[in-house]
């Protein structure tokens, strides 16, 4: 359900904030850049680590999470 699905991004927002999480580890690779962050973190051991966006970074992707769930819920009440 969309609207569970953003309401869980709302309540794994405050924890991480909370917590002040700095990393997103997304469950489906195609969405969160993971073999691309991969690649470069395996090229470059000693550069910056890709995986880590900040705090800021992790409020900003669960906000979009939450915002596609809520805009595909529209979207089916849309079409009744």
């Amino acid at each position: 359900n969309c609207c569970l699905y953003a309401n869980s991004a709302l309540q794994f927002k405050l924890i991480c904030d909370q917590y002040n999480c700095d990393v997103v580890l997304g469950v489906h690779p195609h969405r969160c850049d993971l073999f691309e962050k991969l690649e470069l973190r395996n090229t470059n051991p000693d550069g910056p680590n890709p995986f880590i966006v900040g705090a800021e970074g992790v409020r900003n992707n669960l906000h979009t999470r939450a915002s596609e769930a809520l805009a595909a819920a529209k979207a089916m009440v849309d079409q009744m």
